[in-house]
């Protein structure tokens, strides 16, 4: 991959990326952001896509489902601990279902369906450990 592109922040609006094959809930989760001040990139459906995405900009935080059309996101989620890009993941998948693949250790799972509060509350409390 790539060297990463300089973070896109403002003072005001954190940058966070959607990594979501859901469509409707991705745009869900965007106007939660959004609605919370947040500036929401993608949606990306799969893990090309959001490999591509993260080639051409660098998100404060990524929101990250884990399987993506069938597929693991865990390429997505590697690329994101090497860039030291925090994560939190979006499954209904528990912590065992997720299995042991070293990338998602200690990452934070928001669940589905998406919890406004959960969501914002684990958002700012992320990006204030910065």
């Amino acid at each position: 991959m790539p060297e990463m592109p300089p973070p896109t922040t403002t003072a005001l609006s954190p940058t966070v990326m959607i990594v979501e094959d859901e469509f409707l809930l991705a745009m869900d989760v965007e106007a939660m952001l959004e609605t919370n001040g947040y500036r929401a990139v993608g949606p990306a459906a799969t893990v090309d896509q959001a490999l591509d995405m993260l080639a051409r900009q660098r998100p404060d935080i990524v929101l990250l489902d884990i399987s993506l059309r069938g597929e693991w996101a865990t390429p997505v989620a590697g690329a994101l601990r090497k860039a030291g890009i925090p994560y939190l993941v979006m499954s209904a998948y528990s912590a065992s279902e997720l299995g042991p693949s070293g990338v998602l250790d200690g990452t934070r799972n928001i669940g589905k369906p998406v919890d406004e509060r959960r969501l914002i509350g684990a958002l700012a409390e992320v990006l204030a450990s910065r």
